[in-house]
């Protein structure tokens, strides 16, 4: 089941306001991690892994570098990728340029309390939605747009359902596609 917290529209004010708040009264960095999540489809255990070292802000595309890590294990064998930073997620990593360092390998914890506080403020759209509905919501939005298969396998970190030839989306394709949701 899939649904968006409304970003890019007037309403921001709104959720921004509540963001604002959570800021002070919760860890802080927990809320972009939020913001980042709903803009990339990359997720808390993805987020709170990455190091300094995968963040690249002053590059002519900033982007972020999902990858293996010793003593870590990604959810499948195609999960590591590089995802252009557009939007709230570009503003998320501005703001937190070391990563979410009060969450780091505790992606748990953040998905609940973050959950917790959406719900709190009645932010999903039903009970039987998640938080982990982002992700969904981040696939259907590059699905609206007709974005190909094999650009919306490599954001997300899916299998593309053929053979793999040539290296893929390069990060100007994907920055491409990514600022048009």
């Amino acid at each position: 089941m899939s649904y968006q917290l409304v970003f890019h529209t007037e309403a921001d004010s709104e959720y921004r306001e509540a963001y604002q708040w959570h800021e002070k009264e919760q860890k802080g960095l927990g809320s972009w991690c939020l913001f980042a999540f709903a803009e990339t489809g990359a997720g808390f255990a993805e987020q709170t892994s990455l190091m300094l070292e995968d963040i690249h802000l002053e590059t002519t595309i900033p982007y972020i570098d999902i990858k293996r890590r010793a003593g870590k294990s990604n959810k499948t064998a195609f999960r590591p990728r590089q995802i252009a930073l557009v939007g709230f997620a570009l503003d998320a990593f501005i703001a937190c340029p070391n990563g979410f360092t009060d969450w780091i390998d505790e992606p748990d914890a953040l998905a609940s309390v973050l959950g917790n506080f959406v719900r709190d403020k009645g932010l999903f759209p039903s009970e039987k939605h998640t938080l982990y509905s982002l992700r969904h919501s981040f696939h259907d939005r590059l699905t609206d747009i007709d974005t190909p298969d094999h650009v919306q396998a490599e954001l997300m970190g899916h299998t593309f359902g053929r053979q793999a030839y040539g290296k893929g989306p390069t990060l100007a394709k994907k920055l491409e596609w990514t600022q048009k949701i």
